[in-house]
């Protein structure tokens, strides 16, 4: 078994549990709830950083996203949704998941950016903003993926976003993966 120090020193999150549970019974025996421990601001070695000072509100020193796409005139953001989906589970539980993510997205105003990741024995990145023609990238659950050729397959060189996408970083910057990882 892997030492869990190990795992959280690679992207600095921590899980309640190391196995999830195989069915909506088992999780509703589970006396923990399932729960993820994120640290952020976790000091990670071979970090790669933008080049210049992070842009901060004098207000409330939140800091500005450098890959998002900026609003000049009403300096709103829009807001992001990413739904992110198990499909190694039944098939009953894909339909549930589905019904929801459907009565989600009818809720949302036009103006967010929506994403879909699907996982199983792959990865699925669905580009959903490319209306000409449905796009979707693949990477095989088999073979280990390193943060560059995520890169370079998603079309994320440069900092200018992939085909059809509306995010683009800001002038000067180049892509990068927080915690070597995407």
């Amino acid at each position: 078994m892997t030492d869990f120090a190990q795992l959280e020193e690679i992207d600095g999150v921590r899980l309640t549990w190391n196995i999830w549970p195989n069915s909506k019974l088992e999780a509703t025996k589970s006396v923990i709830p399932f729960a993820a421990l994120y640290t952020p601001n976790k000091k990670l070695p071979n970090l790669q950083v933008l080049p210049y000072e992070p842009v901060m509100c004098k207000q409330c020193t939140a800091v500005l996203n450098p890959y998002a796409r900026v609003d000049y005139y009403s300096k709103v953001h829009p807001p992001v949704y990413l739904f992110l989906i198990d499909t190694c589970v039944s098939e009953e539980e894909v339909n549930a998941c589905k019904a929801s993510i459907l009565q989600a997205i009818t809720t949302l105003p036009e103006y967010v950016h929506v994403g879909l990741i699907t996982f199983g024995t792959h990865v699925h990145v669905y580009e959903l903003g490319f209306t000409e023609c449905s796009k979707c990238y693949v990477f095989r659950g088999s073979k280990e993926h390193t943060p560059q050729s995520i890169i370079d397959q998603l079309g994320l060189r440069g900092g200018h976003g992939a085909p059809g996408s509306r995010h683009t970083a800001p002038p000067g910057a180049t892509a990068t993966v927080a915690g070597g990882a995407a």
